[in-house]
């Protein structure tokens, strides 16, 4: 059986990190999405630091203000 997956639109350092965070401290696979994909691997490398699993995030670089790049988002979210 696979993990739930929780998806956090525009992570940050802040309340988007710290929701991503507790999702996969819960057993979620947690897709991040947001502009600058450095920052992404950085938050993810923390997540899974923290819960002992490298498939425990999903990365993804993409505008909140586009919807074309959500939709993309999502569609590649799905396809991992």
């Amino acid at each position: 059986m696979s993990k739930p997956t929780c998806v956090v639109i525009g992570v940050g350092p802040g309340l988007g990190l710290a929701f991503a965070s507790e999702f996969a401290n819960n057993k979620y696979r947690v897709a991040l999405v947001s502009r600058d994909k450095n920052k992404l691997q950085e938050y993810a490398k923390q997540i899974q630091t923290s819960t002992s699993d490298a498939s425990s995030t999903i990365i993804v670089a993409a505008d909140a203000s586009k919807p074309e790049d959500i939709k993309s988002a999502f569609a590649q979210i799905r396809a991992e």
